[in-house]
């Protein structure tokens, strides 16, 4: 886990380093309030949910930090070539988790709120800023919660 942060605090760095002050402003922002809250240990809410028969609605923040590369394969796009986009996204969800919504839906609907901040590494390309909300279907298997999801 340690070596997890690691690599997140590696990428925000990139990240700052090649942004203007928005950019710089926007990973701070998004560094002090959802990694540093995330490095410390939370209760484990589900075995006395369950000892109560009463399970609660489950609200979860979410982070992700991206990077890759352009793979120029054709001419029309060879002006791409060299650029490494990196992005972080900030998500948060909110899912049902009682029974009577199990026998309407025949799952455990989760909605999701997401802000992200891509930039492109490219002129052309630029950056890319994206507000975006979902629902989708959460399913569970003993005491595991998954979600398919297609990206």
């Amino acid at each position: 886990m340690h070596h997890f942060f690691q690599i997140i605090i590696h990428k925000m760095r990139i990240f700052i380093q090649r942004g203007n002050s928005v950019d710089k402003l926007f990973g701070l922002l998004f560094f002090s309030t959802v990694i540093l809250p995330d490095c410390f240990g939370q209760n484990d809410s589900l075995v006395s949910n369950l000892a109560a028969k009463k399970q609660k609605n489950i609200l979860s923040l979410n982070v992700g930090v991206h990077d890759g590369f352009v793979f120029a394969h054709s001419r029309q796009v060879e002006f791409t070539k060299g650029s490494r986009p990196i992005g972080i996204e900030l998500g948060i969800s909110w899912q049902r988790n009682d029974t009577q919504t199990v026998n309407i839906c025949n799952c455990y609907p989760r909605k999701s709120f997401l802000i992200a901040h891509y930039n492109m590494d490219n002129a052309i390309l630029g950056k890319v800023y994206n507000i975006a909300y979902f629902l989708e279907p959460t399913y569970r298997s003993a005491e595991i919660y998954f979600c398919p999801l297609g990206q």
